[in-house]
């Protein structure tokens, strides 16, 4: 099932930990449909400067949000 799982921004690419590997799970930033990813539960991602709001939800309907931010010289 989906839990507080880590996210992090490293080399443009944004994780999520999901215990059921046949789940796929859906992503969104901001409000905006960015993916899905089934098995390995990792997503390339360059937001822009600023605050934003990762969510992902699976396919059993479990979500969850994070919300970041992306400094200058990280983006």
């Amino acid at each position: 099932d989906l839990h507080s799982f880590p996210t992090r921004r490293s080399s443009d690419l944004m994780l999520a930990a999901e215990r059921n590997k046949d789940c796929t799970v859906y992503w969104d930033i901001d409000g905006e449909y960015i993916g899905s990813t089934r098995e390995k539960h990792q997503l390339p991602c360059s937001p822009k400067v600023g605050k934003h709001t990762l969510t992902v939800w699976d396919s059993a309907g479990r979500r969850d949000s994070v919300t970041f931010s992306v400094v200058e010289g990280e983006e």
